[in-house]
């Protein structure tokens, strides 16, 4: 496969993945901050490295509000804040070939404290909400947000993993020259 034809590829794997986000997230009646969000990004982080997942990150943010159009200042917090969480995670992944289930599950566990600490204080400071409030109404918040994204990266990372990755990357064998190559 030429470079043009991989990076097509890479580009609509990447695209499809984004809007089956965007889709899921759709759903009515689904469980309250249950999004695959953080999961489906870490595939991309672990082979593309920081840059491609900050942007797959804060483009699924970004994309809800656009397509909802409610967006506002809150799009850009949580964008930035989640743009920052896939630079994270496609600085830590990108050099770890092996890792699996388990570590993108605890991966999920600073990530989403972190998000959720950072973007409930902008929230806070934007609407004016009391501390001790904000900090009471953001405790079942984050730990429903906690158990979907461990039980979704324990589940649908591998998945989309084994469908995303190229086999020698698996195997130690970093495609740096090929797809999203941002150097």
């Amino acid at each position: 496969m030429n470079k043009l034809s991989s990076d097509l590829e890479d580009s609509s794997k990447f695209g499809l993945v984004l809007l089956g986000c965007l889709l899921f997230r759709l759903i009515p009646f689904r469980p309250p901050n249950f999004e695959p969000l953080l999961a489906s990004g870490l595939p991309f982080a672990k082979r593309h490295g920081p840059l491609v997942a900050a942007v797959f990150s804060s483009a699924s943010i970004a994309g809800l509000d656009i397509a909802m159009g409610k967006v506002g200042l809150w799009t850009l917090y949580t964008a930035l804040a989640y743009g920052l969480i896939g630079f994270a995670a496609g600085s830590f992944f990108s050099t770890r070939p092996s890792a699996g289930a388990l570590s993108y599950a605890a991966f999920s566990i600073p990530a989403t404290l972190l998000y959720d600490a950072v973007t409930m204080l902008a929230f806070g400071m934007q609407f004016s909400v009391p501390m001790p409030l904000l900090v009471a109404g953001q405790i079942p918040f984050t730990l429903m947000h906690l158990a979907g994204n461990f039980l979704l990266c324990l589940a649908l990372t591998p998945a989309l993993e084994r469908h995303f990755l190229d086999k020698r990357f698996i195997h130690g064998e970093r495609l740096a020259s090929k797809n999203f190559n941002l150097n």
